[in-house]
């Protein structure tokens, strides 16, 4: 936009650097200069009211010309001629802005030296002011053949100029140089017209100018000879200045403004005119557009892939498929009230900057800036294609306007043009003018395409950053994401002709603005009449172009580079932060962010929507639609719409969400209301519900009818502004989006919406149609009554608050440093993410390698029971048995002692399985996870689609959690057992087996892990237990269910495993003690026959009562009380639940509750002379494997603390959402109630009772039986030893039968 002006500014230039005499040029070339700039550079608007009158003209009523009849042919009304100028005087004054900003400027001319013959004259430091011009009146004649002009009469010239001079000899001193008052400059501008009634050339037919020039020299003694001198020549100076102008001005039109000309044919007309001959130093056309040609792409990987973005996915399917341009249209008909016309706010930079050197110290700057643009026509769209995907790295968009109501579109830019002149050597005085215009135009159906290359590093794109450095640097921001400059790969711009013609208008002040706009708008004249016919086809030949791409592309490449390597231009984030304080306020005011005409023009849309759509039927744009999809760790679904139905939508009568209130900064409003005073208005649907994996396919649909009523929810939100605008734009979590709330509430809730959830869905054809909030209430009508009561009381709106504040507050809590700081989870975080999505790190459990487990276990397995046979094998003497005959060793010892290989093979056996046991129940405590609970979602027909993993424990995370959730007993009753009492059965079994001991001592040791090896089995105890309470499937409305499950893992089998090891290993090791000689006998005295028989009776009924009646009752509470009823529980249905679920676990409680204590009944009420040897190992194996007492202690734990790990188990996952029920609905997610059931539990207590006197009269009676035994290599109780390998066996078996 700057060219004409140095164009025009070029020959003023040359002229100065010419003899004295051309010195006032400088008055004509500024004026053609001003002029020049104006016609391609200045626009602004006026209303017609403010049309006058100028002169004797009226401006409204001056001719209109005609197009030529071809022309007609693209113009389609007779009236598309150029409109008159348009002019606001608000002072007629000769003394205007214009004026008084010439008469301030200061031209510095350069140095002059002419030589006459052997004189050498110098003239310099030439300043020239009080430039001034008092009139400049422009007429056209624009015929259609011939030649058109444009005639110029510029009165009131006026310059002065000082300097300084010199001549040869030394003389010099000062010079004054001045225009006489009166000059004239008149000169006419022809333009002659081609066959095709197009200029081709541009000359001079008149020029008569009348400068008289006054010019005064001083400082030397000959000045007043010169002076006198130069008055006798000043009629030769005024002619030879006529002649000078009037060389240049020819010389400006043949050269600069004919090449101007040739420039405009080519592009107008796409044709070649013969050339004119270029200025020197000027590049050709050519030459300057292949400088300009686009570079070779650059090409990186990492970018953006544009195919895969969801959202511009998500734009394409809304506007293309969603959609249609006469939809947009009636929304933008809503919007702007029916005008059709769109005001955009100007720009904040100028869109044009130009600085001009004047020489010396001064220089000239102009700038345009765009005020305003009113666009009128916007609602005739005819068709569009929004952003789209062409490829990963190629975008490309399409909007054409046109309709056949609107078939135009008219653009009117409101502009200021500011002119500012400074002298460095006094930087703090400058003169400015200011002048406001307008140009509009009206194009018929114009239409725009292209498509873009676009390369973002997809890593920088999205790396964290606050959303205040988007706001404020985003070029930066989006430079550094940069992998080269856009690039504009096609471009097309078409208009079918031009509706309204280029109108130029100015807002002017003073006599010569308003000279100057007359005749800027002549030149629009000139233009309108020669070429505004031949626009559509320049505009759509330009656009096209390659040299407009490669124009275009320039362009991109100086204004929007990358960022270097190693370097940022993005924002730093802590001066982002700092001018976010500076620039805005804390606390947001709602009525600026969410009021204001946008927000007027959206509730417009929606009331005309809705009083426009009262039956709609939707199904072409949902046939392009792309399947909805829903994975899910169990399953993917595709859910395919396929028709909407929106009927009676006209009864919404009034829907807002969010409106500011004027009176309150905070407050904000939502209200909705429908009418249903003459029927129901509904939402139905139609979609697929496809699942592969399940082979499913299901043609499903459901109908919503509104609710009925008027409601108003009023929100009180103190937002902090400065708070929000620091958090990050990617990656921060949903509870961290809350923080900038620093108050948020529900202030006030009036009015009510009946039948609010009255919902219809056939899932599949052929299958009845459900209502599933009806269902749903039918089925659990305490959770409805409660949702309900809440609703209605007093404090539902308190507890509404309560639940949002303490949300509020952990999110203040847990995000103190925005989203890139989360601190401890606090009540509701991990319902919002902050937390871990699996519960707290030690009860998410682990993941162990099974195979390095195996490995690690059977090498330490290997290197103990090596080391073990070592230290049996070293410690063993190798003498005679007669010669060791005094020595004491362990009971491995004397047994690898024998020598045979056969004992010595079971021996390392035994040691191995021990040394396994020792393994395996250190690996089950501490390696490996001891159960996991999940809920699961299933739909009939397709299996699971939903699976949540409430939480995965290991053994010490179970056991610290437990004492967490004050389920103490249990805590400590498993601490004690499978960790304390499960060790010290394999130690004690170890140091009987390989430590050198007395016999009895050995006894006793082994006597306490045969005991005590049941204990470890508690584990067992306590899950089956938890997993018939906790185990639970719950149906729900549309063939869903959902299960609770608790799992045993693998430290349960791996724990069971171990202590059968050690139960089996501690038999086999007793019997390596020495065989027992009685040396006296006494008989069973009969009362303890019958206490045997009393006990064993009382186990079987004991075992029979708890087997067939309930023992304890669970009862559901809080949330869960609402949904689960409660159950009864008798051991067989304990143990057939437990089988249910998991059959291992089942058959050892069937084993150690049933079979063991039967077997142990069974062999005490058999006669003592019956099968001694065979009852006695029956009895061993009863009392080794029976399970009654442990399981008591078990079950007296669980009932007392199933309530605390129920919900510990629950809320390690949902805390957040739990903790929010309780506050909204008075009710945790779950309780339980336990309560023992008398004849079950009595039945209980007596085969406890039974079993454990048994177990306990068997201890006796061994202990005894070894008081009055003797071993080998011990005292006899006469003091006699004895050998068992020499008749000691017959003294054995004789005392026996005595």
């Amino acid at each position: 936009s700057s060219r004409p002006f140095a164009d025009a500014w070029r020959p003023l230039r040359a002229a100065l650097r010419g003899d004295m005499a051309s010195a006032p040029i400088v008055s004509l070339s500024l004026l053609l200069c001003f002029a020049g700039s104006s016609t391609a550079a200045l626009p602004g608007p006026l209303k017609s009211s403010e049309v006058g009158r100028f002169g004797g003209l009226d401006l409204a009523s001056a001719s209109v010309q005609q197009f030529t009849e071809g022309d007609a042919e693209l113009v389609d009304v007779a009236s598309a001629a150029p409109a008159p100028l348009h002019v606001r005087l608000q002072s007629l004054e000769p003394d205007g802005p214009l004026a008084r900003w010439l008469d301030g400027l200061k031209l510095h001319i350069d140095e002059i030296e002419q030589k006459f013959r052997l004189i050498s004259f110098k003239a310099y430091d030439i300043v020239c002011t009080h430039l001034a011009v008092d009139r400049v009146m422009s007429k056209i004649d624009l015929p259609s053949q011939g030649q058109s002009t444009i005639s110029l009469d510029a009165t009131g010239l006026y310059v002065e100029c000082t300097g300084q001079w010199s001549a040869s000899g030394g003389l010099g001193g000062g010079v004054s140089v001045r225009l006489d008052p009166g000059a004239v400059m008149s000169a006419q501008l022809g333009f002659p017209l081609n066959e095709t009634g197009v200029p081709y050339k541009v000359n001079v037919p008149r020029c008569d100018p009348k400068l008289g020039l006054s010019v005064g020299l001083s400082g030397s003694i000959f000045s007043w000879l010169l002076n006198g001198v130069i008055g006798l020549l000043k009629s030769k100076i005024a002619s030879d200045l006529k002649t000078k102008v009037c060389t240049q001005l020819t010389d400006l039109a043949q050269y600069r403004l004919t090449r101007v000309l040739d420039m405009l044919n080519q592009e107008m007309l796409g044709e070649m005119l013969p050339p004119s001959t270029p200025a020197p130093g000027e590049a050709s056309i050519e030459a300057r557009a292949l400088a300009d040609g686009p570079g070779a792409p650059l090409v990186g990987g990492g970018s953006v892939d544009w195919t895969k973005v969801d959202t511009i996915r998500a734009i394409d399917w809304i506007f293309e498929d969603m959609l249609t341009a006469k939809e947009i249209n009636q929304i933008l008909v809503w919007a702007l009230n029916g005008t059709g016309t769109v005001d955009l706010p100007g720009l904040a930079t100028p869109i044009t900057e130009s600085v001009l050197d004047l020489g010396g110290n001064s220089k000239l700057e102009l700038s345009v800036k765009m005020l305003n643009l009113t666009i009128t026509g916007v609602d005739g769209i005819g068709s569009y294609q929004p952003v789209t995907a062409v490829s990963p790295t190629e975008l490309s968009a399409m909007l054409a306007l046109g309709t056949p109501e609107r078939r135009s579109m008219t653009a009117k830019g409101y502009f200021v043009v500011n002119i500012t002149s400074s002298d460095a050597a006094n930087p703090g005085k400058s003169s400015q003018a200011h002048e406001h215009v307008q140009i509009s135009v009206g194009l018929t159906e114009p239409s725009i395409s292209g498509s873009m290359r676009l390369l973002l590093n997809e890593d920088v794109l999205t790396s964290k950053k606050i959303a205040a450095q988007w706001l404020f640097g985003a070029v930066g921001c989006m430079q550094d994401a940069l992998m080269e400059s856009p690039r504009l790969q096609n471009m097309n711009v078409g208009i079918t002709n031009v509706s309204e013609p280029l109108t130029f208008t100015s807002e002017t002040q003073g006599r010569l603005e308003t000279d100057l706009a007359e005749f800027a708008n002549n030149l629009v004249h000139w233009f309108n009449k020669y070429y505004l016919t031949h626009l559509p086809k320049a505009i759509a030949r330009i656009s096209t172009s390659s040299e407009f791409l490669a124009k275009i592309n320039s362009l991109f490449a100086g204004a929007i580079q990358p960022t270097p390597t190693g370097e940022t231009r993005c924002m730093a984030e802590k001066d982002a932060a700092a001018k976010v304080a500076q620039d805005f306020p804390q606390y947001a005011d709602w009525n600026k962010l969410l009021g204001g005409s946008v927000r007027a023009a959206i509730d417009a849309v929606a009331d005309k929507f809705f009083e426009h759509q009262n039956t709609t039927h939707v199904v072409k744009p949902l046939e392009q639609l792309q399947p909805v999809s829903f994975d899910t760790n169990e399953i993917h679904v595709d859910v395919t719409p396929k028709e909407l139905d929106l009927d009676g939508m006209s009864n919404i009568k009034k829907l807002r969400v969010l409106m500011p209130n004027l009176d309150d900064e905070t407050a904000l409003g939502n209200s909705v209301r429908i009418d249903c005073s003459q029927w129901r208005s509904s939402i139905g649907t139609k979609f697929d519900v496809a699942a592969k994996a399940a082979n499913v396919l299901w043609h499903s649909s459901s109908e919503y009818t509104l609710p009925c009523g008027d409601i108003e929810v009023g929100l009180h939100a103190k937002f902090d502004l400065h708070r929000a605008l620091t958090l990050p734009i990617f990656g921060p979590s949903l509870q961290c989006m809350l923080t900038p709330f620093e108050e948020l509430a529900v202030s006030s809730a009036r009015g009510a919406l009946q039948h609010l959830l009255d919902l219809t869905v056939r899932v599949n054809d052929g299958r009845p149609s459900e209502s599933p909030f009806k269902e749903l209430c039918d089925s659990y009508p305490r959770l409805c009554d409660r949702m309900v009561a809440v609703g209605k009381s007093d404090t539902g709106l308190a507890k509404v608050n309560e639940a949002i504040a303490e949300l509020i507050k952990d999110a203040h809590r847990n995000c103190k440093l925005g989203a890139s700081a989360v601190g401890g989870a606090g009540r509701y975080a991990t319902a919002f993410g902050a937390g871990t999505d699996d519960g707290d790190d030690d009860a998410t459990g682990m993941s162990p390698n099974v195979v390095a487990l195996v490995i690690v276990s059977t090498l330490v397995t290997g290197v103990v029971t090596a080391a073990a046979v070592y230290c049996v094998h070293a410690s063993t003497p190798k003498a005679s048995r007669a010669d060791a005959a005094g020595s004491v060793g362990s009971l491995a010892t004397e047994r690898w002692r024998s020598g045979k290989l056969n004992d010595r093979v079971r021996l390392v056996v035994v040691i191995a399985a021990l040394a396994l046991s020792l393994v395996l129940r250190t690996v089950c405590l501490f390696c490996l996870n001891v159960a996991t609970a999940h809920a699961q979602v299933d739909a009939e027909g397709m299996g699971g689609i939903v699976r949540l993993d409430l939480i995965t424990f290991t053994f010490p995370s179970m056991v610290s959690h437990y004492w967490d959730a004050k389920a103490y007993f249990s805590s400590i009753l498993l601490a004690l057992m499978s960790g304390i009492v499960a060790y010290a059965v394999i130690l004690s079994s170890l140091v009987a087996l390989l430590v050198p001991m007395h016999v009895q001592k050995s006894r006793a040791c082994l006597r306490l892990s045969i005991l005590l090896g049941r204990f470890p089995f508690v584990d067992v105890v306590f899950f089956g237990h938890l997993i018939p309470i906790l185990n639970t499937t719950q149906r729900f409305p549309l063939g869903l269910s959902m299960q609770l499950a608790n799992e045993a893992q693998g430290g349960i089998y791996v724990g069971m495993m171990a202590a059968i090891l050690c139960i089996g290993a501690s038999h086999h090791i007793h019997g390596y003690l020495p065989k027992r000689t009685l040396l006296t006998s006494r008989p069973q005295r009969v009362w303890k026959q019958y206490v045997r028989m009393v006990l064993a009776a009382l186990s079987l009924i004991g075992m029979i009562l708890w087997l067939c009646a309930d023992y304890f009752k669970v009862a559901f509470a809080e949330l869960a009380g609402d949904v689960l009823s409660s159950e009864d529980f008798s051991g067989a249905s304990l143990i057939h639940k437990t089988i249910s679920n998991n059959a291992i676990l089942g058959l050892v409680m069937i084993v150690m509750l049933i079979v063991a204590p039967i077997v142990q009944a069974v062999v005490a009420l058999l006669p003592d002379r019956l099968a001694p040897q065979r009852k006695a190992a029956l009895q061993k194996l009863g009392d080794a494997a029976i399970l009654c007492d442990v399981f008591f202690g078990g079950f007296l734990a669980v009932l007392r603390d199933v309530d605390g790990i129920a919900n510990w188990i629950l809320t390690d996952r949902f805390g957040g959402p739990c903790d929010a029920a309780e506050e909204l609905l008075g009710a945790g997610c779950i309780g339980l109630r336990t309560t023992p059931m008398a004849v079950g539990f009595i039945g209980l207590v007596l085969a406890v009772i039974g079993s454990l006197g048994l177990i306990l009269m068997n201890i006796v009676s061994d202990l005894r039986e070894s008081a009055r035994s003797a071993t080998p290599q011990e005292p006899c109780l006469g003091g006699t030893f004895m050998d068992a390998t020499s008749g000691t066996l017959a003294l054995g078996e004789r005392s026996s039968e005595a």
